[in-house]
């Protein structure tokens, strides 16, 4: 793991991001190196995790140490609430759904990224449905109905993953590749271009939308996250802003886990290692004890089930 950086902002109040001045601390760290964190929290802003990298068939675990007491950020940025129509981006490391408490002091947060395993036992398209549980539903599912005949060719009832192929398919079909300036987050505004002019606008953002509200409309969970990732463009690689949208596995026996569905990238279902992704801005947990003013972390990386 190469180094990285730590960032952290400091107490901000205002909401208002054109006026937000932020101190920033930058902390190198390595994989399984515990780092000593300053608590620096503010009621919209905290510490930020940057560009931590996505590895195909493994967990991202975080052990956070600090003797008091925490808020998950399950949302990657509050202020956005207010302006993002459907999707909002989910926190992938620090949210409360990765928390496990080993000990008093001792936060342990663990992704739920697809193994091996989860790809080669993939459960059937009308097995997810029957497996998936009240609280994820009420989630990460908005109801939606598509036309009779557009559900029919993207459901394989027999497989999830035909499934998700179909709808990787159909997004990309339906991708006009022109850009747009506004209303990136909108299913029912891309949706209804689509039926007007049998395409729709926009870059990834878009894209990641429209897979989601897809994905909802079949019954499945559905999320987006924000990140990089790694593009040949003119015999250079750059890392670029992504975002895309994934999908839940329930799992009777071992962890559920969320899979990648990228109609912009190709990936479904896995973490593509030639794609490079990483998780952009990752939110700690807010500190709630202000007379601690430390905290330490360590991150890892283990095999996924």
């Amino acid at each position: 793991m190469e180094e990285k950086v730590l960032r952290y902002y400091n107490d901000v109040k205002s909401i208002e991001i054109d006026s937000l001045t932020a101190k920033v601390i930058d902390l190198e760290f390595k994989e399984e190196e515990i780092i000593e964190i300053p608590t620096i929290s503010g009621e919209y802003f905290q510490g930020e995790l940057l560009n931590l990298d996505i590895i195909q068939h493994q967990n991202i675990v975080a052990d956070l140490y600090y003797d008091g007491t925490i808020k998950c950020v399950d949302l990657e940025d509050n202020t956005l609430v207010k302006r993002i129509k459907d999707y909002l981006d989910i926190n992938p490391v620090f949210h409360s759904e990765n928390l496990t408490i080993n000990e008093p002091g001792h936060y342990q947060f663990k992704t739920k990224h697809p193994g091996f395993w989860n790809l080669l036992m993939m459960p059937s398209f009308q097995q997810i449905k029957d497996n998936i549980s009240k609280e994820i539903k009420s989630k990460y599912i908005i109801e939606r109905e598509l036309p009779e005949e557009l559900e029919k060719s993207l459901k394989n009832k027999d497989s999830f993953f035909e499934t998700l192929k179909k709808v990787n398919y159909f997004v990309n079909a339906i991708h006009s590749k022109n850009d747009r300036v506004k209303d990136f987050y909108d299913f029912n505004l891309l949706y209804d271009e689509y039926l007007t002019k049998g395409k729709f606008d926009g870059d990834c953002k878009s894209i990641s939308v429209m897979t989601a509200g897809l994905l909802n409309s079949l019954g499945l969970p559905a999320r987006m996250q924000s990140g990089f990732t790694k593009q040949k463009i003119k015999n250079k690689i750059v890392q670029i802003g992504h975002s895309w949208a994934e999908t839940y596995i329930p799992k009777k026996d071992g962890e559920s886990v969320w899979v990648p569905v990228d109609p912009a990238m190709g990936t479904i279902a896995t973490y593509n290692p030639r794609t490079n992704y990483s998780y952009m801005q990752t939110a700690l947990p807010i500190f709630l004890n202000k007379e601690i003013k430390t905290a330490k972390l360590k991150i890892t990386y283990e095999k996924a089930d």
